[in-house]
């Protein structure tokens, strides 16, 4: 009956009902009557009334923002789809180096329509521009249109096309290279080539191969693997070179003759031929570097032009200086020339006997003699100590070059 009547209710008693209970809850000091929550109770209710009103129009109490917000799902999707491109590693292709560039424009304009600007240009000496793409696709068709202009330029292999190397230790040579094969394909990898290593000299087979597996993700699990075909066995990055690559197309340096697309230069004569085109089939003096113009063959690594590159790029290692413990037992001069005296003849005033006279003092030109024989000795042991330091730094380069001859 209570529901009934307050259904059958006019709006403006329900109002003056709720104003009604509103200052009863104030005066019981339980929230003020301007309080928000009130206030919004009494807005929602005035909503829910002209809502059901039949007549009234639909009052639209969407957001108009709400269709710019996804749904948990596809919001749970995109983050997903973030991390998974986060993850992913994106590779650049090589750079291409474009050689006799003059004039800019027409190799601006040719990469604008082929990779749609998607390119950094680099400017360097010798009129010549580096070229990076930032997509593979773009890196094909710039390599295709260079080709059909006949252009100077050279590139390197991609690094997805590459194999991952590694060197196998303490393995008999014995063994074939399908049995190793097979063992290391069942840690996941895939294997390439395997090369057994001989010696340089006797061409004797070593207990080392290089290895060559496929580029993925878990290369560098290799090295975990300590036991293959019940052997114990090590596996160890190559020693990288630390000598500058030379072309044997174009002869020049930095890049090998698979991506070079220069015009070829014959080591010996410098002419616009191969090598095995040169007429010059015998040893002869009359030869010309294309890189610097000397008397020398092009591969002769005493130029000077590949000297400055390498010391450019491979800096020489610091020579050994003289330890601090070693320069503690170097006499100085002032220790050497200063007389041995007791406290006794300090205190009485009279050298020692040794070195003196029969009146009883030092002659001058025997103590002269004696000090100039100390700084020369003294001269002597540092010149020796100088010698021997530099004879470690040879003896570190000799058994770094036995190392990579044994390799």
């Amino acid at each position: 009956m209570e529901a009934e009547e307050e259904a059958k209710s006019s709006p403006q008693q329900l109002i003056k009902s709720a104003n009604s209970e509103s200052w009863k809850s104030a005066n019981k000091k339980k929230r003020p009557i301007s309080s928000p929550e009130v206030i919004g109770s009494n807005i929602k209710k005035r909503q829910t009334f002209i809502k059901d009103y039949w007549l009234s129009k639909p009052i639209d109490i969407h957001n108009s923002f709400e269709k710019l917000q996804p749904d948990d799902d596809s919001r749970q999707e995109a983050v997903n789809n973030s991390e998974i491109i986060g993850r992913i590693k994106i590779q650049k292709p090589p750079p291409i180096f474009v050689s006799g560039v003059e004039d800019l424009s027409p190799l601006k304009n040719l990469l604008d329509e082929i990779s749609d600007k998607a390119y950094i240009l680099k400017i360097l000496p010798n009129n010549e521009v580096k070229i990076q793409p930032n997509l593979s696709e773009n890196y094909v068709k710039i390599i295709e249109e260079l080709k059909k202009r006949n252009t100077e330029f050279y590139t390197y292999q991609s690094k997805k096309d590459k194999s991952y190397k590694t060197v196998l230790r303490h393995i008999h040579p014995s063994v074939s290279p399908e049995e190793i094969k097979t063992a290391i394909e069942e840690y996941n990898h895939k294997v390439l080539r395997i090369t057994n290593i001989r010696d340089r000299y006797t061409q004797k087979p070593l207990p080392i191969f290089f290895v060559e597996i496929q580029t993925n993700d878990n290369n560098k699990t290799i090295y975990n693997i300590d036991k293959l075909l019940n052997t114990v066995v090590q596996f160890e990055p190559p020693y990288k070179k630390r000598e500058i690559l030379q072309c044997t197309k174009c002869q020049g340096f930095g890049h090998t003759k698979n991506y070079c697309f220069r015009s070829p230069a014959c080591v010996k004569c410098a002419e616009k031929h191969l090598t095995k085109d040169c007429s010059i089939k015998q040893k002869t003096d009359e030869v010309k570097c294309i890189n610097c113009s000397g008397n020398h063959p092009a591969s002769y690594k005493g130029c000077n032009y590949r000297k400055q590159l390498q010391q450019k790029l491979f800096p020489t290692l610091r020579e050994k200086t003289i330890s601090r413990t070693t320069q503690n037992y170097i006499p100085t001069i002032d220790k050497m020339t200063k007389p041995k005296m007791t406290y006794a003849d300090v205190t009485s005033r009279q050298p020692k006997q040794t070195g003196i006279n029969s009146e009883g003092a030092y002659p001058v030109n025997q103590n002269k003699t004696n000090t100039c024989e100390n700084v020369n000795n003294y001269k002597l042991e540092e010149m020796m100590l100088q010698l021997m330091t530099r004879m470690d730094t040879i003896l570190n380069l000799l058994t770094s070059l036995v190392n990579k001859i044994q390799l």
